[in-house]
């Protein structure tokens, strides 16, 4: 269970946290445009430096689709499709979850801080306005997007910019992740980090005695 005495700040991240994601589908949806030509796996999909570049707000969408285009060797792919295989990493969110932040709310002051870029952030949107009729952003006092920041987690830079804007006392915050890295980031600035562990206990259930 989470421990949240002492706690009056809660930062959640977006991916495996308040939305599930699979890196697989994109991946295969990217493999899908390119006809099966383009060399793309997990693991270079992973590392591949244009999607580290969107993400630190390098490069804006319209260059990002540009070069997924020239990586595909397939001019013909429009805007729409190339947004709909990158977001389709983001998968859903629940319920029980959506509920949870919701009574959250009432009690702690709530963020999200968030790798992530302007296409990923509109799906996700979508997602929770669609199926939950809420506006994401209407549920946290504020949301921090690394390629608004031009930074990205597990920098101490970005973590520092988010205490000095929300005027937050790193004791009294709580940072769920599904990285362990970021984890270790915030606890070395005194922020209290959880590792919400994907395959490990579902989120709502860490904050049951609540």
């Amino acid at each position: 269970m989470i421990d949240l005495n002492g706690i009056k700040n809660i930062i959640f991240d977006l991916g495996n946290v308040i939305v599930d994601i699979d890196f697989n589908l994109t991946v295969e949806a990217f493999q899908a445009l390119g006809g099966g030509k383009i060399d793309l796996n997990l693991e270079n999909y992973m590392d591949h430096p244009i999607f580290g570049a969107i993400e630190k707000g390098q490069i804006t969408a319209a260059e990002f689709r540009n070069e997924i285009r020239f990586m595909l060797g397939n001019e013909s792919v429009s805007d729409e499709e190339v947004d709909k295989a990158w977001a389709a990493v983001i998968i859903n969110s629940d319920n029980e979850r959506i509920d949870l932040i919701k009574e959250l709310g009432k009690k702690y002051r709530l963020f999200i801080l968030s790798n992530t870029d302007e296409i990923h952030i509109a799906h996700a949107k979508n997602i929770i306005r669609k199926n939950f009729g809420v506006e994401m952003e209407s549920l946290f006092e504020k949301c921090y997007y690394s390629h608004e920041l031009a930074m990205e987690k597990p920098g101490l830079e970005i973590y520092n910019s988010v205490i000095a804007d929300a005027g937050l006392v790193p004791e009294e915050t709580l940072f769920i992740d599904d990285k362990n890295d970021n984890i270790e980031a915030a606890n070395h600035l005194g922020i209290k980090g959880y590792h919400l562990d994907p395959q490990g206990p579902t989120f709502p259930s860490l904050f049951q005695y609540l």
